[in-house]
């Protein structure tokens, strides 16, 4: 709670009770003066939105009648000369009217009058005019010579407005309904017609049609035609008359919704025009029941007026505290800090005092940024390179002080990467920074910081121009500036230049790439990242035969075809210049080796600890040093072959001997061996795999599958001679058996590998 005889907290809650209950009430006056009006609009509206639903229905039926009319008009099938010619050809015109009555629910029965004659076609039957209007169509205010006359001498189309008729529906059952008629002459809108169709359509389909939108409406509905007959209504109010509803909506064409007095009743009545057929689609409403959800509004907003008013008065007087709070406190702290009591001195006052304070501590801090500058500019071009900076005149607002600023409209970041060589200077990048931002740039504006990489330096620039062969021509004076100024060579990438300071984030990212170039390019180079020619690095061949070749060579423990598969693949790396592809196949060549090592469970070949990581292979610099690193494993794995093949012992060398004399001989066996040798066969298998790391048995496998190999690489001789010297029978077991290790069948393999 504020303290007794704290002014300015009362000052506080009496200027934001004012600042809030005045604004609040005149609101809530605005509010509750209007929410009548917003509510009739919204009724209006949703009664215009619903007219038009209903509009869009009726139309998109009345343009079926349309459409079937046109399709009648041209189909040879109804031609007149078709229909007279036979018996068949008149039921064959009867099944084409079903089908066109079948196509659509809102039609209940298709006629067709042909001219000149007696004659009505229906889906069904056909009849003479007189039979029509006695047995199945009885229009209580049409007689048959007025609809004999109107087939014969209708020229455009017409509507006959909802009427009593009545139906036969059973032999002796007639039923009375509304019904709505559509002629139409054919052909369509043709000064010659020899014939007219009649469309019959119940009111209680258009009704049902409408009914699912004016569901939920609580008044009443009406359809009337462009002259203002009625077509089909819907919960008509008795208390109101049609006629009065029918000149309203005719004396306003073009829709809309009014607040109209008729015969002693206030009425809300909405219309909506169809363009197309010029019918009109009225809803009529006393204005007693809307008035009764309006009030009920009203109350509603009365309420919650009156709960935001107490409401605020609460929060005023809670943010006030909250507001007062802390100049009570300062006024306190100052007071502590002081070892004496401010007495009656205003708390402003006391707040003056503090912010003078603040402000010689401010004065302190900048003589503190002055001897932080370094640390500050390279924390702002870091922030400028992530896009946490992207507005230019930010930028120079932040890097005034800092005499950090641009004003060439474009901007770009390079990256230099020194290399280290003998007689070289040695490394200091605040040095190399220090030379490069005292006005060598020439016509660019720019600023250096550190990069991650300690060799690197990244430099920030804003230029008159993105011309490439200008800034092409800018970073060579700069790069033979460093090679005399400082004795270093360096390689520089350069990413693209952008109007938009916020994409220096994305030259930033080019530049990255740029540099990594240089691992295919060589070192020593300007590589603009515009320039990489993405179909030049597109990988077009990958060498997976080269790869599964190399697998294939050492579980065979192949020194020869080693030493030829890896100078292959150090080839096909050098031979694609694509950065992707050089990387891929180093991590591959390394991967393959260690799957083949690991699978054979001959890790003793090679320390897999010693290979290079994907980090180490990422600190590559050319395709050059790559090759050494791969040829150093080659020779390393066959070196480990070599002292493997040497350290055998004699046992070893006369199990081994007599395995390659025994090892193509149908009748072989390992009980064989043992007995030839004069050990056990345990002791032979046991033995066998301690010195080898494999069973004689996937050893003999491994020696018949290089023997066949040797011979579908130098002969003709067939597969299946093949299968019989290594000492096998079954030719399709030994082709899987094949595939199985070499991923190759025994064919595909000899049209690889034949010499």
């Amino acid at each position: 709670m504020p303290m007794k005889g704290s002014k300015l907290f009362w000052r506080y809650f009496l200027y934001y009770i004012l600042t809030l209950m005045i604004p609040l009430s005149i609101l809530g006056g605005i509010i509750f003066h209007n929410v009548t009006n917003m509510l009739m609009d919204d009724i209006i509206e949703t009664n215009q939105n619903m007219l038009r639903q209903v509009r869009e229905i009726v139309d998109t039926r009345l343009d079926e009648i349309g459409n079937i009319s046109f399709q009648i008009s041209s189909n040879p099938n109804l031609a007149p000369h078709m229909l007279r010619s036979s018996a068949y050809r008149e039921m064959q015109g009867k099944y084409e009217l079903k089908n066109y009555m079948s196509s659509t629910s809102f039609i209940n029965d298709i006629l067709l009058y042909i001219r000149g004659e007696d004659i009505i076609y229906s889906p069904y039957s056909t009849y003479t005019v007189s039979r029509l209007m006695q047995t199945k169509y009885n229009y209580l205010n049409w007689t048959t010579d007025e609809l004999y006359e109107t087939l014969n001498t209708l020229t455009i189309p017409e509507i006959r407005p909802k009427e009593d008729v009545l139906i036969q529906t059973g032999n002796t059952t007639v039923d009375e309904y509304g019904m709505i008629s559509f002629l139409v002459p054919i052909p369509v809108y043709s000064n010659y017609s020899y014939g007219t169709l009649l469309f019959q359509v119940r009111e209680s389909t258009l009704v049902e049609l409408i009914q699912d939108v004016l569901s939920q409406y609580q008044g009443s509905s009406i359809i009337l035609d462009r002259k203002g007959r009625e077509i089909a209504s819907l919960q008509r109010n008795e208390m109101t008359d049609i006629e009065d509803i029918a000149r309203f909506a005719m004396s306003h064409p073009k829709g809309n919704s009014e607040i109209v007095r008729l015969n002693g009743h206030e009425l809300l009545i909405s219309v909506v025009t169809s363009d197309k057929f010029g019918w009109s689609y009225v809803t009529w409403v006393p204005t007693v029941k809307i008035m009764k959800e309006v009030r009920q509004n009203q109350l509603s907003a009365l309420i919650g007026l009156i709960v935001v008013l107490v409401l605020g008065c609460c929060l005023t007087f809670y943010f006030s505290l909250r507001l007062y709070n802390p100049i009570r406190q300062l006024k306190e702290y100052a007071e502590t800090k002081s070892g004496k009591r401010a007495g009656n001195i205003n708390e402003i006052e006391i707040v003056r005092q503090v912010i003078t304070s603040v402000a010689d501590e401010k004065t302190n801090l900048i003589r503190q940024m002055e001897n932080s500058r370094h640390a500050l500019k390279d924390y702002l071009l870091f922030k400028v390179i992530k896009g946490h900076i992207y507005d230019l005149e930010q930028f120079n607002a932040i890097g005034k002080n800092l005499n950090i600023t641009f004003t060439n409209p474009y901007f770009m970041v390079a990256i230099l990467f020194f290399h280290q060589v003998e007689k070289q200077v040695p490394f200091h990048s605040e040095q190399i920074i220090s030379l490069l931002e005292n006005g060598i740039f020439g016509q660019f504006e720019g600023y250096a910081k550190e990069s991650m990489d300690s060799n690197a330096v990244v430099l920030l620039l804003a230029t008159e121009s993105d011309n490439t062969e200008f800034i092409k021509q800018r970073f060579m004076l700069l790069k033979e500036w460093i090679h005399t100024t400082m004795q270093l060579t360096v390689t520089i990438g350069i990413g693209r230049c952008y109007r938009e300071m916020a994409k220096i984030g994305k030259s930033y990212m080019e530049s990255l790439t740029a540099i990594q170039y240089r691992f295919v390019l060589g070192n020593n180079r300007l590589i603009l990242f515009s320039e990489i020619d993405n179909k030049e690095f597109q990988v077009t061949d990958y060498p997976e035969e080269l790869l599964d070749g190399l697998k294939a060579a050492i579980k065979r423990e192949d020194i020869e075809a080693i030493g030829e598969i890896m100078q292959r693949l150090v080839s096909k790396i050098q031979q694609h210049r694509s950065l992707f592809m050089a990387r891929s196949l180093s991590y591959d060549v390394i991967n393959t080796i260690i799957k083949t090592v690991v699978e054979l469970n001959e890790t003793q070949l090679i320390d897999i600890e010693n290979l290079p990581d994907v980090i180490t292979l990422m600190e590559l610099e050319t395709v050059q040093e790559l090759d050494q690193e791969v040829s150093k494993i080659c020779q390393t794995i066959c070196d480990s072959i070599r002292r493997k093949e040497e350290n055998q012992s004699e046992l070893m060398r006369s199990i081994l001997e007599y395995l390659h004399q025994m090892i193509f001989q149908p009748t072989f066996s390992v009980a064989v061996v043992a007995d030839s040798i004069g050990i056990s066969p345990s002791y032979l298998s046991r033995y066998f795999k301690e010195q080898t790391g494999m069973t004689i048995t996937d050893y003999v496998n491994m020696l018949r599958l290089k023997e066949t190999e040797k011979l579908l690489k130098e002969s003709d001789v067939s597969i299946q001679e093949i299968v019989q010297k290594i000492g096998y029978y079954d030719v399709s077991s030994f082709i899987r058996k094949f595939k199985s290790k070499t991923g190759l069948t025994p064919g595909e393999y000899r049209k690889l590998y034949k010499i």
